[in-house]
């Protein structure tokens, strides 16, 4: 577990991702999913970090998203915090006391959450083991690797 220092003495304890509540963490899954899915009916545009391996070769154009793109994209955040930390100086961990927090608190608490979204992810992965009951899957269809699916763009307007 991590203690991370918030503005006016407030903290927090954030789990190891592998630790996290399951109930917490497939809010987090939902969320994303939820965020690809709305991604992926926006027109594409050529991704201008093609250099970093395993990066699309489009991305959505930043000029499409719109207000439920960011709604979007604050459920996942919300979602991400509130299933990685454990507890916090503010009482309850609840998105009810999540959306009081002023901007700075947010902010600094969202940060170190991004850090540790990879590691989130669900093993889907297929069984490789041949005694597994069902045969053995090919794995996911090109472009569409579980690691590839919890990128998400962070090319959403700031303030």
């Amino acid at each position: 577990m991590t203690r991370i220092d918030l503005p006016d003495e407030g903290w927090a304890v954030l789990y190891a991702p592998r630790k996290v509540r399951e109930r917490g963490r497939r809010r987090f899954v939902a969320a994303v999913a939820d965020m690809n899915a709305r991604l992926s009916q926006l027109p594409q545009v050529p991704n201008p970090d093609t250099e970093t391996v395993g990066r699309a070769a489009t991305v959505p154009d930043p000029a499409s998203y719109g207000s439920v793109e960011s709604g979007l994209a604050d459920q996942v955040t919300d979602m991400l915090i509130l299933c990685l930390v454990k507890e916090w100086s503010y009482g309850e961990v609840s998105l009810e006391i999540l959306e009081e927090f002023d901007a700075e608190t947010y902010d600094r608490i969202a940060q170190p959450c991004r850090l540790l979204m990879p590691e989130l992810t669900p093993d889907y992965s297929p069984d490789v083991d041949p005694k597994a009951p069902t045969s053995a899957s090919t794995g996911p269809p090109p472009g569409s690797s579980t690691e590839e699916a919890f990128l998400i763009p962070s090319y959403a307007p700031t303030c």
